[in-house]
């Protein structure tokens, strides 16, 4: 209390407005009398804000603080950051020989999700005896071409166009392509894209949550996050009822409980068993189109992680087994691997005490012991990728490539008409460089990549000028592959 008077209201800058909030209570915990004393005492009275209106409560002050965090162009200039000085050059790029050992038998071997897949008779969306997303009706293609938008072989088509809303943080689909999930308000929505194929209008399915869906790489459970709900898992073969429009979670196919796994989750499933892993740490979050330009993550000291282990007793009970929390000093972002195996984290890197982009961290997870990582940087459980930019690493079903997008560098803040994103792809079986995917012209977004099983991608197309969205497909990766 003595030391918190010497403060002037000044000092505190713009978290002064946070000072009636929860979280600033807290400072006080087990010393409420003092908080109380504080409430009443001229220096709170004079350090609160807004002046003349309501007191910002603890949601709305995490809302102005994300949107001064992410709207404020170069802040890591005026931030010092004690982060991991890696990759100073793309030439730092490591893969560990335990880790590219793993990527080959997922591979080349055909020990993956891809092969398992496609060894139990998986049948993909839109493909037939012509290829995948062939189809015609009346002489029209059902999926269009969209043209121009690769920078090298393949080509991309256009399976849906969000109306009226917008994907928000992150858009997800399940294994067989056939469905493609995003967050939204006022609810989140499932699309079954099958009624495409016969000419029809898509199967909008909402869902009573936020944000954050992921499909289990077999093919069989989907995951949602809310503040109704909490975390949730279904089975996916709820989705092919006709009369389903709204999934509220009360459902015998869903979990009948909220089972805790933090946002920005990551998931992958066991090859063995089908055991569901999740991982969920630190984030920075990009909800897809008030960050329209690179901007390094800032991840400190105390970064850490949980992954949990969740399991079903039978074909509707979901069960978290066990939870194991991790030490991750300056890396977040976390996602997994479709076979749970692999850990993919973005360092939060420095230069002279300033952050950057300092690439991504793969780890096996069979060598993430107790509550560590293992410490070197070019340890053979690892890899060390050096992108100086890149948002949201997906991993291929076949585990041999990581795709991300990345905005354009700009030494000022930009309207969303004058950035760009575009998509990369890393070949962990190659020398670890990114590929350009796509060259997009300015105001124009590739975000949110994630592969189905059969190594097709799927991508957001966001127009910065229009608003307009659209979900679209790729077979660039199939071909670079060749």
């Amino acid at each position: 209390q003595k030391g918190i008077r010497g403060l002037k209201p000044s000092d505190l800058g713009f978290f002064t407005a946070a000072v009636t909030t929860d979280s600033f209570q807290s400072i006080f915990k087990g010393n409420d009398e003092i908080y109380e004393s504080l409430l009443n005492d001229p220096w709170l009275r004079s350090a609160a804000m807004p002046k003349g209106g309501a007191a910002l409560n603890s949601n709305d002050f995490q809302i102005a603080l994300d949107w001064i965090m992410e709207d404020s162009p170069e802040k890591e200039r005026f931030l010092t950051h004690d982060g991991p000085q890696v990759c100073a050059t793309d030439a730092d790029t490591f893969i560990g020989a335990k880790l590219k050992s793993h990527v080959e038998r997922m591979s080349s071997e055909g020990e993956g999700w891809m092969a398992k897949n496609q060894a139990n008779g998986l049948k993909m969306f839109g493909c037939d005896t012509a290829g995948c997303f062939k189809s015609k009706l009346n002489g029209k293609d059902v999926f269009p071409l969209v043209n121009n938008l690769l920078s090298g072989a393949g080509e991309v088509r256009k399976l849906y166009t969000l109306s009226n809303e917008r994907s928000t943080f992150w858009t997800r689909s399940s294994a067989d392509g056939r469905y493609v999930s995003y967050g939204s308000k006022p609810n989140s929505i499932i699309v079954d894209l099958s009624p495409v194929l016969t000419g029809k209008t898509a199967r909008r399915i909402e869902v009573e949550a936020d944000y954050d869906p992921a499909f289990t790489p077999d093919n069989l459970s989907f995951i949602y996050q809310g503040e109704a709900h909490g975390t949730r898992f279904c089975n996916q073969s709820m989705l092919a009822k006709t009369n389903l429009s709204v999934i509220d979670f009360n459902s015998e196919d869903c979990s009948s409980s909220d089972l805790k796994v933090g946002l920005y989750q990551g998931l992958g499933s066991s090859l063995d068993n089908g055991e569901i892993m999740t991982i969920n740490g630190g984030f920075k979050s990009d909800e897809g189109s008030t960050l329209v330009q690179d901007s390094a993550p800032l991840f400190g000291d105390s970064a850490n992680i949980e992954i949990s282990r969740i399991r079903q007793s039978d074909s509707t009970v979901f069960e978290k087994r066990s939870v194991q929390k991790v030490s991750t000093p300056f890396i977040g972002n976390w996602m997994l691997s479709p076979s749970n195996k692999v850990a993919i984290g973005t360092v939060s890197g420095s230069t002279n005490q300033k952050a950057r982009h300092g690439g991504f961290r793969l780890v096996l997870t069979d060598a993430i012991t107790g509550s560590t990582l293992p410490q070197s940087y070019t340890d053979a459980n690892t890899a060390q990728i050096c992108v100086n930019a890149g948002e949201k690493p997906q991993a291929s079903f076949d585990e041999r490539f990581l795709v991300y997008y990345a905005y354009d560098k700009q030494t000022t803040k930009v309207d969303s008409d004058e950035g760009v994103a575009n998509l990369y792809l890393i070949d962990l079986l190659g020398n670890g460089k990114p590929v350009k995917l796509t060259n997009l012209p300015k105001g124009s977004y590739a975000q949110f990549p994630h592969f189905r099983s059969d190594g097709w991608l799927y991508f957001n197309l966001y127009n910065g000028r229009t608003g307009e969205r659209q979900v679209l497909a790729t077979d660039a990766v199939l071909k670079a592959a060749q």
